[in-house]
């Protein structure tokens, strides 16, 4: 229950940025260059932390700064935080909060819960993790992240939408970041010779950050000594700062000279910039060297990449400059770069800089960061927040496992309801958050049974989408899973409708018995073949209304034209080639005995067909493999769809095809979609009753494929492809027609 001082309007202008303090640090910089930037566009941003530093330059912009002690983990202060941003939300009116860390985010997840306000993240990095830490993080309605490895990262480690994340970056401003900020006063304040060559490192000088400047410390002696002219600057504070210093001092005491020079905390950021010959660190401080014309050694906490150049921007680019991932940073491998820089002639250091900008003020501007976050705000206050959203339908299938049926199902399913009901909503269970990326519908991991529940209470029908779910040839373990799902649904209050679903085979009587019970208060079933229909029959499901349609991907339409050229010319299709598509899959001890019965058989029919085997992997990771060996028997006669694709690709070029010797359900469907001839490997009943269904009984059982029965079988369906491309063509308008049915039924159904 919201507390009684609800916010009964709340403004879109009115914006507070909450983090845990203004320090020196990358996250501090990004919030107070947002800060600045919404003020620019009309909003009017309230910044919300421990203080610090950079206070006094939000303050001179006008911007509002209140003090709230989010830099610790004391229950004592976390209480104090919460009651100063409670009383701040309320008295403002505050209808937008963006909070910028983890302990922030905990305390102002808490108080939307409350007070109903809208709330945005950004996630600047990638975190330890333990259960605690895990059950204090709150992610909000809508995140931004810097990179895609921190978007990973909330995915991964924390179920976190992958269609409400938005990537964004570190904005740097290029007119304060520049070769001509004036560096010239830092020469006497520093004691450094203007004729010298300088070194600089600024960053925090804490637990998670500056290893940098130990390995800089590391060096000293010997490039000091080497280069009577060289200076390290390290700038920056932090815990470690006592003990870097002291360092430093040793360090000074052996050389005989303050060659390096420890300056503590600045805010004069860009002067240090232009003071450098080379800068050394990672994240936001490198950018802004880059931003300054400067060379930039890329190394730091995260790892090491090395110096900046075109060679290194994919992967600086991966993770924001921060190298995470990377090898770490050694004492070697940053004196060979830091040797090779002072090596190189004056222009080649002038492009080298002149590159370096010009990436960041391609890229990495604060206009495009502000446009993001505007974007995100302009989305959530439109949007629902997730938790009380009301959806059309929740959908579940063998989704997010990169198989091309599957897919076709979701694709077809979703655009096909809402030819019927504009602008359904769903929710779609899938096994990988990131397998839909761009997709209009919503997202839910299908083993996170707690958001799982929430989204089916919250959806007005549950669809079983599609595909053979309903059996335990698999195993009784997904059968149940699938049971459970739907009766969970209908225990919630959601209509369940069975979506041109393959039922069966069911085998074991208690099975049957469950199987029975649960259909049997299902709304409505729709099956995509007739011997679904009879096995409905056989578990005595007779209360929901049972129709006989076609599977939904009948409705999936091909990808263009075009791209079905380049994708077959990349592969090493000539134009007008003759193919006769192949997709197998793997099957229990049958694996080897139908590569070895497709290879010997395609040796001899590539030669009397006069045409090229196309082999296909329709779920990828599965499939290619046995791809591979078949096409490495057949040599030139076999070629291999590498890339990865989507379903219509898969449908477009089947199309392109002759015939197709078909093991994966969906290869079958594609053909007859496209009146492509098909010869059916028949691993299970699926295959035979649609084969059936469709009037097209050419199929070999697994166990009696072996070389001279695929050739047969091959041979009969090529000489005889003409009459049964004409068959199909007919046969397909009626399924076409039929499909349609399923979108139809559950569109009525969401409206009932």
């Amino acid at each position: 229950m919201r507390d009684s001082t609800d916010i009964e309007e709340p403004s879109g202008k009115k914006v507070l940025l909450a983090l845990m303090g203004l320090q020196i640090g990358g996250a501090e910089t990004h919030v107070v260059e947002l800060a600045c930037g919404l003020a620019a566009r009309g909003y009017e941003p309230v910044v919300a932390s421990a203080g610090g530093v950079y206070v006094g330059q939000l303050e001179a912009r006008g911007i509002r700064h209140v003090c709230a002690p989010m830099d610790s983990r004391d229950p004592r202060l976390l209480l104090k935080a919460y009651k100063i941003l409670k009383k701040l939300i309320v008295e403002e009116q505050i209808g937008l909060v963006h909070a910028h860390a983890r302990i922030p985010a905990f305390l102002c997840g808490r108080l939307q819960k409350r007070l109903g306000f809208r709330f945005v993240t950004t996630a600047h990095g990638v975190y330890k993790n333990n259960l605690i830490l895990r059950l204090m993080s709150d992610w909000g309605d809508f995140s931004l992240v810097i990179s895609d490895d921190v978007c990973d990262y909330l995915v991964r480690e924390f179920n976190f939408p992958y269609n409400r994340i938005k990537l964004t970056v570190n904005g740097i401003d290029t007119q304060r970041y520049s070769p001509d900020a004036d560096c010239s006063g830092l020469f006497d304040e520093l004691g450094v010779p203007r004729v010298s060559r300088r070194i600089v490192s600024l960053s925090r000088l804490d637990a998670d950050a500056g290893q940098q400047a130990y390995c800089l410390l590391e060096l000293a002696e010997e490039l000091c000594s080497a280069m009577p002219d060289v200076y390290i600057v390290i700038v920056g504070g932090g815990v470690n700062f006592a003990d870097i210093s002291a360092r430093a001092d040793a360090v000074n005491a052996r050389l005989g000279r303050r060659a390096v020079v420890m300056t503590g905390p600045r805010t004069d950021a860009p002067r240090f910039f232009t003071f450098a010959d080379v800068f050394v660190n990672v994240g936001r401080a490198a950018m802004e060297a880059l931003c300054s014309a400067r060379p930039v050694i890329l190394g730091g906490m995260g790892g090491y990449i090395g110096l900046f150049g075109p060679d290194k921007l994919e992967a600086a680019m991966r993770t924001n400059f921060t190298c995470r991932g990377e090898e770490p940073i050694s004492a070697d491998k940053l004196k060979a770069d830091i040797q090779r820089v002072f090596a190189m002639e004056r222009g080649e250091l002038q492009r080298l800089g002149e590159y370096g900008r010009s990436v960041i003020s391609e890229r990495y501007s604060v206009e495009r960061m502000v446009d993001d976050n505007i974007a995100v705000y302009r989305r959530t206050l439109e949007d629902e927040t997730y938790n009380e959203h009301k959806f059309d339908a929740a959908v579940l299938g063998y989704f997010g496992f990169s198989n091309s049926g599957d897919d076709a199902i979701l694709a077809s399913l979703t655009a096909g309801i809402r030819r019927y009901r504009p602008g359904a909503d769903f929710c779609v269970l899938t096994h990988n958050m990131k397998a839909y990326p761009g997709a209009d519908f919503n997202l839910v991991v299908r083993t996170k049974y707690r958001q799982v529940f929430k989204v089916m209470s919250h959806s007005k029908v549950f669809l079983s989408g599609g595909g053979t779910l309903v059996q335990d040839t698999t195993s009784t373990r997904s059968l149940l899973y699938y049971l459970g799902m739907m009766r969970i649904a209908k225990l919630t209050g959601c209509k369940l409708m069975l979506y041109a679903s393959g039922i069966g085979p069911v085998r074991g009587w208690l099975n049957r018995r469950l199987t029975g019970y649960v259909l049997n208060r299902a709304d409505l079933i729709t099956t995509r073949d007739a011997a679904s229909v009879t096995e409905l029959e056989h578990l005595r499901v007779k209360k929901p209304k049972i129709e006989l349609t076609a599977d939904a991907a009948f409705m999936q339409s091909p990808a263009p034209p075009d791209e079905i050229d380049g994708i077959l010319h990349r592969a090493g299709v000539l134009p007008g080639e003759p193919l006769v598509a192949i997709s197998l899959r793997p099957w229990e001890k049958y694996t080897e005995r139908l590569i070895e019965a497709v290879s010997s058989a395609f040796e001899r029919l590539c030669g009397s067909l006069g045409a090229r085997a196309l082999l296909l992997p329709m779920q990828y990771d599965a499939d290619l493999p046995m791809c591979e060996r078949i096409a490495a028997r057949l040599g030139a006669r076999a070629l291999v769809l590498r890339e990865r694709c989507g379903s219509d690709v898969h449908l477009g070029v089947i199309s392109r095809c002759e015939l197709t010797l078909g093991m994966r359900l969906h290869s079958i469907i594609y053909s007859a979609s496209a009146a492509v001839p098909c010869v059916g490997i028949a691993y299970e009943t699926k295959i035979t009753g649609f084969l059936e269904y469709i009037g097209n009984p050419s199929m070999l059982p697994p166990d009696g494929a072996d070389g001279a029965a695929v050739e047969r079988a091959v041979t009969d369906m090529w000489q005889r492809r003409d009459e049964v491309r004409a068959q199909l063509r007919e046969r397909s308008e009626q399924l076409r027609a039929l499909a349609a049915r399923n979108e139809a039924l559950a569109a009525e159904l969401m409206g009932e």
